[in-house]
């Protein structure tokens, strides 16, 4: 019997590698489709575990059939992705094979900001009052003529990572805030178009939290709640994560209960979903969800506090497997990202030490590299992930971690 594989829409990345173990693990042939240019920088260990590689150019217009016709002579069982920008690629895909997948209907719902704000508000989601314009002038119209109060969050409806979003306090900042939101028209490294409108929210407070999701033939089941941490003011960089995150009852129940709506909503059916919310005055308001495992380390926190290995449960749930049992943390896992204080240039890099608990860490730059300040998620300079058996122990292990990095920027 020839052996089933899986296609992976793209291994660049911190979750690539992760995604191809996992599908070697279950069993599966790992079948990537990338460029050629990226794949000729994987690492020899990463072009080492790949079965097969489907050149494709994902900014071509007719990618879907590309995709469609190179897969056709594989075995395939399923089609995964760790890359926002390809997940209703990934449903179209899958639904063209007849294999597992989410609802390629609603796929752009799941990724195009303003199409997603209506499908959540078509659904009864809370979510905040959203917005959409071309350019500055017709988001301003729409700002004042729903009524919308300052400050409110721009964002592009098509990047990912926190680029080009701004919380903007007064109608002044709104002009350099639509700029830098249009100011992304591909998306790297692959060079897709990307809409260049822009919406405007209504600002959500609260504290911040994400839940990482798992679905099998339509069976929803939330494997774990992390908790978000962000810079404040214009920018809202996400600084790190914990899991589990400190929630009590009832609030943790109300998240849950409006992310299964949330992602019904989006026609979540298979696979994994990463979805962003706040709790504000004990009601939880949707911020967006994603159709894909979560980045930033995510994935490993949650198997690292849980013990359900959820890379692999992605890809069994994306094959048309069944659902790990969710079982409460077993201990504390966390993330925390180090940024240049100011804008500037690399002039030293120091040699990453683990501290006690420290399971993981890197430093992200190398002297001479040009870095910003912390407006969005690329401004990095390292990362540092720890375990500890509670909540106190955990955040120490990464205090000490973190002020270790020392890269000097000038």
């Amino acid at each position: 019997m020839t052996k089933q594989s899986v296609l992976l829409l793209e291994a660049y990345g911190n979750s690539g590698e992760v995604l191809v173990d996992a599908i070697l693990a279950e069993g599966f042939g790992v079948v990537v489709a990338t460029h050629r240019a990226l794949f000729e920088g994987y690492s020899e260990r990463l072009r080492g575990k790949i079965d097969t590689t489907l050149f494709v150019d994902y900014a071509s217009a007719t990618i879907r059939a590309d995709l469609v016709d190179a897969a056709r002579p594989h075995p395939i069982a399923g089609v995964v992705t760790g890359w926002e920008f390809f997940t209703p690629l990934a449903a179209e895909v899958a639904a063209d094979l007849a294999l597992p997948g989410n609802d390629p209907d609603l796929g752009l719902a799941a990724r195009h900001k303003w199409h997603m704000a209506k499908a959540l508000h078509g659904a009864g989601v809370s979510h905040a009052v959203t917005v959409h314009g071309a350019d500055l002038d017709a988001l301003t119209r729409q700002i004042e003529s729903n009524g919308l109060d300052y400050p409110v969050v721009v964002k592009p409806v098509e990047n990912a990572g926190s680029i080009g979003v701004r919380v903007v306090e007064d109608p002044f900042e709104l002009r350099p805030a639509v700029a830098e939101a249009q100011n992304w028209p591909l998306e790297f490294p692959h060079d897709v178009p990307l809409d260049t409108t822009v919406i405007a929210q209504s600002y959500v407070g609260g504290r911040e939290y994400s839940v990482e999701s798992l679905a099998s033939d339509g069976e929803i089941r939330h494997v774990a709640v992390t908790e978000k941490a962000t810079t404040q003011g214009a920018f809202r960089a996400e600084t790190g994560h914990t899991v589990p995150a400190p929630l009590e009852e009832p609030g943790r129940g109300r998240i849950l209960e409006e992310t299964t709506k949330a992602l019904r909503a989006l026609g979540f059916r298979n696979g994994a979903a990463h979805t962003e919310v706040k709790l504000w005055n004990g009601r939880p308001w949707i911020i967006e969800s994603g159709l894909r495992p979560a980045g930033d380390h995510i994935v490993k926190l949650v198997t690292l506090a849980t013990g359900t290995d959820y890379p692999r449960a992605y890809v069994r749930a994306a094959t048309g497997g069944g659902l790990p049992e969710v079982d409460a943390a077993q201990r504390h896992a966390g993330v925390r990202f180090v940024f240049p204080e100011r804008a500037g240039k690399v002039a030293a890099v120091p040699a990453f030490e683990a501290g006690e608990g420290v399971v993981e860490g890197e430093i992200l730059v190398s002297e001479g590299d040009a870095v910003g300040g912390a407006a969005d998620n690329i401004s990095r300079l390292a990362y540092v992930i720890a375990t500890g058996s509670d909540r106190a122990e955990l955040d120490g292990r990464l205090d000490a971690a973190v002020k270790s990095v020392q890269v000097d920027v000038e």
